[in-house]
């Protein structure tokens, strides 16, 4: 099943890194797709999505983790790719 998620209804369009905190909840408690809507948010530092996903960074199904966890509508996905996939790869 998908669940999609609209970030700016949940934090608001003006939000710090720590707000991600109010998304991850959403993100660890089910095995179901999980889709991050950023639409009306026009830019999302690299540091937001360190803190939302640093718990599955470190896992050793990471790669398991974020093929459950989509986005759609984010403006710049190289900070996304930057977090998910590693600096070296890109």
């Amino acid at each position: 099943m998908e669940k999609v998620l609209n970030v700016k209804n949940i934090i608001g369009g003006q939000f710090t890194c720590e707000d991600a905190i109010l998304l991850k909840s959403n993100l660890a408690n089910d095995n179901d797709t999980v889709v991050l809507d950023f639409a009306g948010i026009n830019e999302v530092p690299t540091t937001f999505f360190y803190n939302l996903f640093s718990d599955f960074l470190y896992t050793a199904d990471r790669d398991k983790s974020f093929q459950r966890i989509k986005v759609k509508n984010l403006s710049d996905i190289y900070n996304y790719n930057k977090v998910v996939h590693g600096t070296a790869i890109m």
